[in-house]
């Protein structure tokens, strides 16, 4: 599992750092140098900002959700090395962890490799294509996930501004209900009185 996690998800995240931030130092015309240890390295630090920000992130009420990478951070971490549960290690944290890196890593890659140049297009435009795949799959990504939860958010919004309106309206239902309820029993309360005091003037 150690070697998973440090060893091939590390090596992969580097990776894809390194792949995303390209453009920022190779020209289209030249074919970049991968180095594995300085990918691995990479990706040991981002794996750290990953599990950092993971571990700092707002709370509901003080908790984590039931399914949410701050619940399995935080049941590994409460059974501690000796009581590791090793299989939800794998099935919660690494192997999400391992396939979405290998998603990330692969898709681009088919498409930029194997599907364009069936266009054939100038071997300018594939140099270009292939330069920014990464930024452009991983931006669209992003937008998509940035959108998605823009549109929880709203739906959210919506939700609660409808509550509000219902609940409003609950309470003035109920208020007015209960006004005729203590009316009616006012008035029942009221002749009870007027019986027991024709009762006592007929005694």
């Amino acid at each position: 599992l150690l070697v998973l996690w440090l060893g091939l998800v590390a090596t992969m995240l580097g990776m894809l750092c390194e792949l995303v931030l390209l453009p920022l130092r190779l020209p289209p015309n030249q074919t970049a140098l991968i180095y594995l240890y300085q990918d691995w390295t990479m990706g040991v630090l981002a794996l750290k900002l990953w599990h950092l920000l993971v571990m700092v992130a707002p709370r509901r009420d003080g908790a984590a959700p039931p399914d949410s990478w701050q619940a399995h951070f935080d049941a590994l971490q409460a059974g501690g090395l000796r009581n590791l549960d090793f299989n939800r290690a794998l099935t919660k944290i690494v192997l999400p962890v391992l396939l979405n890196l290998a998603t990330s890593l692969a898709v681009p890659y088919v498409v930029t490799r194997a599907v364009l140049p069936l266009l054939h297009l100038p071997a300018s435009v594939l140099g270009y294509v292939n330069l920014y795949s990464y930024q452009v799959y991983h931006g669209a990504y992003l937008a998509w996930l940035g959108g998605r939860r823009l549109h929880a958010l709203a739906v959210q919004l919506h939700n609660a501004i409808r509550d509000d309106r219902y609940l409003v309206g609950r309470q003035l239902n109920n208020f007015e209900l209960q006004q005729q309820q203590q009316q009616e029993q006012e008035h029942r309360d009221h002749q009870q009185q007027q019986q027991r005091e024709q009762e006592q003037e007929q005694e």
